[in-house]
Parts: structure tokens; sequence; C-alpha cells
């Protein structure tokens, strides 16, 4: 009985693949981010372009230009503090990965937590009082809620966000029982739809479901935005084997190092909610 025959790298890639799909949250930020990181504690510098200034004139004839404008953007750091760790016993882990148990329910479960973990933090953005919100005064029913998710979007609009963007939304299980009660054409029936907690789309926007959403113990914080406007990195995944010296069996010890940021709040609208 040995770990010799454990390989970290293939099973933090099948920790990352299985990871994958318990993101709810995650699969609608914007990620284009990964990549850049290598450590824990390493930070990504965000930039923003600026927007140049136009002239329109009326007379029919073409001015002469002033100098270049000096466009100056704006930039954000985000560090990637988060680490969410693992650690569990194998009792015969050469017998184990070879019978693919490790993989198919170890590894499982530990996707599974780490994921709820990550998609909680993500989730938790929701709260932050630089974004929009949108914050009914009575208990959201099925009479109202078509008109509060509509007047979210208009919010969106105002901020130019363009018709044909996609926006998500992601509600909690009672949030989507009411949301079908009020709008009974909810597309159920594509199994495409339903990967990473999809339920449905409502006019534009695509409609998720997740336990993950942000609670504060009286108010649910229930997330509309672009894919452009929460920013993420989950870039270090590792994993390893070893024997506890006190043991008589292995270990499998791991974790993930992530981060995230809003970078354009203006593209998110909140709905605090209760029922």
């Amino acid at each position: 009985m040995s770990i010799r025959n454990f390989v970290p790298l293939v099973w933090a890639k099948q920790f990352e693949r299985e990871l994958e799909r318990e993101l709810v949250f995650k699969e609608d930020c914007n990620t284009k981010y990964e990549g850049t990181v290598k450590n824990v504690g390493d930070s990504v510098k965000i930039l923003t372009p600026g927007k140049p200034s136009v002239r329109t004139f009326s007379d029919g004839k073409l001015h002469t230009l002033e100098d270049p404008e000096k466009v100056t953007g704006t930039s954000i750091t985000m560090p990637l503090n988060m680490v969410t760790d693992y650690h569990f016993a194998v009792d015969d882990l050469d017998k184990r990965q070879a019978e693919g148990s490790v993989k198919d329910v170890y590894m499982s479960e530990s996707t599974q937590v780490v994921g709820n973990e990550i998609d909680s933090y993500i989730a938790k953005f929701a709260s932050d009082k630089n974004t929009l919100q949108e914050k009914p005064t009575a208990a959201i029913t099925a009479d109202g809620i078509l008109d509060l998710i509509n007047a979210c979007a208009t919010k969106l609009y105002e901020n130019d966000v363009k018709l044909n963007t996609e926006l998500v939304l992601t509600g909690t299980p009672k949030f989507i029982e009411i949301l079908r009660k009020a709008y009974e054409k909810l597309d159920t029936n594509n199994s495409e739809m339903l990967k990473n907690g999809r339920v449905g789309r409502y006019h534009s926007i695509t409609v998720k479901m997740s336990n993950n959403v942000y609670n504060d113990g009286t108010y649910e914080y229930i997330m509309l935005r672009t894919k452009r406007a929460l920013a993420f990195v989950n870039q270090v995944t590792h994993s390893e084997a070893y024997r506890p010296e006190r043991e008589f069996e292995d270990a499998v010890k791991g974790f993930v190092v992530y981060g995230g940021k809003w970078v354009r709040p203006k593209e998110n609208v909140t709905l605090v909610v209760k029922y």
C-alpha cells in the first residue's frame, strides 16, 4: 500500500472539472483575468479604459482638430486572498484510485463543499452598497414579482446596458417557485438549459437557481447582472497525497485560491426581497 500512483496534476484537473459543474454564480462572472496569477496572495490589476470626448457641428463643414486628447482610464486591484482547503483520509489510496472511488466519491464530495464556499463568496457581493438595489416595501408575491424584475432590468438599460446583452438572475428555490407561478412559460424542458442551475428564461434574462443566494437573516439578495459586472479569478488548485505519521491509512489534502471584485457595479441590480 502506497501513494506512489497518486498524480497531483491529474487530480487537480479532475477537481477543477468537477468544481465547474458545482458553480452557479461563477459561471456568470468575468473570468478573463484567470491565467495571470500564480501564488496565494497575488493580485490582479484590472484596467478600465476611459471614454474620449466627441465634438458635434451642424454647419456641414469639417473642422480643424485640436491636439489629441489624453484619455485617462481607471484601474482596480483585485487581491486573491481567499483560500478554501480540504483534507481527508483514505484507507488505501492505490486501491481506491484503481477502483475510481476516490475521484468519483471523495473528490465529488469535496468539490461540492468547496463549490458551495466559492459560490457563497460570490453571492455575498450582492449586498455591496456600491451596487444598485431594488427593495420592495412589501413581501414579494406572484402578483408583483414580474414588475420587480422588469424594474430592475430597466435600471440596467438606463445605465447603458445594451438591449441585446444577456442578463442573468439567480434566485433561491422559493424565489423561483413564485416566479414560476407568475410566469408559467419558463423553459424547463431543454437539457442544456438545466446546466449550472439554469431553470429557464424570462425575455432576455437567463433565470438560475441556487441555495447560495446571500441571506442576512431577514432579506435575500438576488443579483440581476451582466456577465461583465463581477470579475472572478479561481487560479490556483493544488492537491497532494501523503501518509500521516501516526496513521495506517493515506490522506489527500488540497486547496483552492480565488478572489472577486465588482468591475462594472452599475451593471448589477440587487433585488432585496423577503417573503
